[in-house]
């Protein structure tokens, strides 16, 4: 079963995000070592709870995230 998730620009890509840079990549994360961007991780996390990015644009107009 593929996991995606919606990036910071809405579009679909394959794999999880890394909860340290937010970058895309498997299940077990980054082999290497990567940068921490907190920031890119909190949006991800917040785009990542609406089911499509158009219900994230409209919950932050709304003033819900």
């Amino acid at each position: 079963m593929p996991a995606e998730h919606m990036n910071e620009h809405g579009q679909l890509e394959q794999g999880y995000f890394c909860s340290k840079c937010g970058g895309s990549c498997g299940m077990y994360g980054h082999m290497d070592k990567c940068e921490a961007n907190p920031e890119k991780v909190r949006k991800l996390a917040e785009i990542n709870t609406y089911a499509t990015f158009e219900e994230y644009i409209i919950g932050k107009l709304k003033g819900d995230v």
